[in-house]
């Protein structure tokens, strides 16, 4: 290396090494780890649920009772939702960052990719062939082979970089998806539908209408906009029904009764869930596990009852508690199966065996973005791995020719043996 002058100042192009920095392994590496760690942050710490406030509230329990004083700290961090902190975010941009650096990076080298280029002065390898160079060419399969007085330049242009900026470029679609879809995107967890009962899907205009539900946890349902049908289908446990208004997932299928009276006339008893709540002639009661215990009055024959779901499998079994609403006394207290009725104080109450499904909401139209954008990062990928940037140099020679290539992972002593090489 030549000594400069004292004189002379040497004045780096910060702005060129800025873009180095941008385009290195490194700093791609660097994000892509970050969010690996983060996501298996995420696999190994439990993340706080959304959407469902009884499992919010039971997750939260659990956490104060895990991590004690820290539940708070590491919740105001973003810990416990880290894909929606700002750490998550933060590594995401700088990875969109660097995958925006280097797909400019690779179109501006494929710009000048197809031009003859001399072979390096270090080249990454070499090897001496006694063969003529015109014989070693046509061993080359998908190469495109540029011939000059003084050599013969083989290599992948343009698929090589195609394929390269069809990774980067897929990937920069799945994350631009990723990012895009809290704008449309919305989920609605452990909604409660009933046969013939519209459901009002929170923060949206549809309804969810259950027309029929099923011994196999099958739902017959229709999807309403106003008064207009958006859609309509059948979910099960496992089998979702993928609409384009909205996808239905069945998380469950569970117990419910239906319960009507009558006093001794054979008129229809006015029930009612709750002091505030209408009465009706009949009641649905909807359980699960996290409400095993329902309740119940009939104002008029001045009755107070509970019913408790002992079991559900094979077949529901309920505990059904009645007393009297003026002297607290216990009237009866049986345990029944749906179908059967009880007798209290002159009035009948009948319990008829009914269903109810958990269901979640789904509403992701983004998703296709990031399917799309992941088939043509994969597809990328396959390419660049089976077509990799990769030019050799044929010189001829007197006693032969020689082979120098830029790709230190490839044995030019392939091409010497006699073999096809891709």
């Amino acid at each position: 290396m030549t000594d400069l002058p004292a004189n002379v100042i040497v004045r780096r192009n910060a702005w060129q090494s800025a873009w180095r920095i941008a385009t290195g392994d490194v700093f791609f590496a660097a994000a892509l780890l970050g969010l690996a760690f983060l996501l298996g942050s995420a696999a190994l710490i439990a993340q706080a649920p959304r959407g469902d406030p009884a499992a919010y509230a039971r997750w939260l329990s659990e956490a104060h009772i895990r991590f004690g004083a820290a539940a708070d700290a590491l919740t105001t961090l973003g810990l416990f939702d880290l894909v929606h902190s700002i750490f998550f975010r933060g590594l995401a941009a700088l990875l969109g960052f660097a995958l925006i650096a280097r797909l400019a990076d690779r179109i501006a080298a494929m710009r000048g990719a197809s031009r003859p280029v001399p072979p390096p002065d270090s080249p990454a390898r070499t090897f001496d062939s006694g063969e003529p160079a015109e014989e070693i060419t046509r061993r080359m399969r998908h190469y495109r082979v540029c011939s000059t007085e003084s050599y013969l330049l083989a290599h992948r242009f343009p698929l090589a970089y195609i394929a390269a900026m069809a990774a980067y470029a897929g990937s920069l679609i799945m994350l631009t998806g990723m990012a895009t879809a809290s704008l449309g995107d919305w989920r609605i967890d452990g909604l409660s539908v009933t046969p013939g009962v519209p459901a009002r899907i929170e923060d949206t205009a549809l309804t969810f209408l259950a027309a029929e539900i099923d011994s196999g946890g099958e739902v017959a349902f229709r999807l309403l906009e106003g008064e207009s049908e958006v859609a309509q289908g059948i979910a099960a446990p496992g089998k979702p029904a993928i609409q384009s208004a909205a996808s239905i997932y069945v998380r469950d299928v569970l117990p419910a009764l239906r319960v009507t009276g009558e006093d001794g006339e054979g008129r229809a008893l006015q029930l009612q869930t709750s002091v505030q709540g209408e009465a009706s002639s009949e009641v649905l009661l909807l359980f699960d596990a996290n409400q095993p215990d329902k309740f119940f009055a009939a104002p008029a024959a001045k009755l107070a009852v509970g019913v408790s779901l002992l079991e559900s499998d094979p077949a529901p079994r309920y505990r059904v508690s009645i007393l009297s609403s003026s002297s607290a006394e216990s009237i009866a207290d049986e345990t029944i199966v749906p179908g059967q009725s009880m007798a209290a104080n002159g009035y009948r109450l009948a319990f008829a065996n009914e269903s109810h499904a958990a269901i979640d909401v789904v509403r992701a139209p983004f998703q296709f973005v990031v399917a799309i954008g992941f088939v043509v990062a994969v597809a990328g990928l396959g390419f660049a791995a089976l077509y990799p940037a990769r030019r050799i140099w044929t010189v001829p020679g007197e006693g032969g020719a020689r082979l120098v290539s830029d790709d230190a992972e490839f044995d030019l002593s392939t091409l010497a043996a006699g073999r096809s090489v891709r």
